[in-house]
């Protein structure tokens, strides 16, 4: 009896599985939330603390702030797309919350800088290979 070879799909070698997802830093869950707790009582204030940001000064605020939000939820998930997606989701609710705070408004300008300070603090943790 000839023994038949066995085809390419039935090779003995096991599938090569991708390397599991990175995981987080527990410890910058601390901050995040910290972080996303500060903004959200920050524009329930009718006034922020302290003398009123004129443009563009307002928007490199929400920038620097998302930075910050973006560089720690990237550390906390390890995931770049994680951290970017729960950075837009959080700058378009605390607009829209805005929108209902009295002296507030909410604009799309905003919620861009918050995404572009986001974007910017993400990349610092993923260029120091933590996300």
């Amino acid at each position: 009896m000839s023994q038949a070879a066995l085809p390419p799909d039935l090779s003995p070698d096991p599938p090569a599985f991708p390397e599991p997802a990175r995981r987080g830093d527990r410890r910058w869950w601390l901050p995040s939330v910290l972080l996303l707790a500060a903004i959200w009582i920050l524009s329930s204030l009718p006034d922020t603390p302290g003398p009123a940001l004129p443009h563009p000064l307002d928007w490199a605020a929400h920038a620097l702030t998302y930075l910050a939000l973006g560089y720690s939820l990237a550390r906390a998930t390890g995931s770049a797309r994680t951290a970017l997606v729960l950075v837009a989701w959080w700058g378009a609710l605390d607009e829209v919350h805005q929108a209902f705070v009295p002296q507030r408004d909410a604009g799309i300008e905003d919620w861009l800088f918050d995404l572009l300070g986001g974007l910017v603090g993400v990349g610092l943790a993923r260029r120091q290979g933590k996300a």
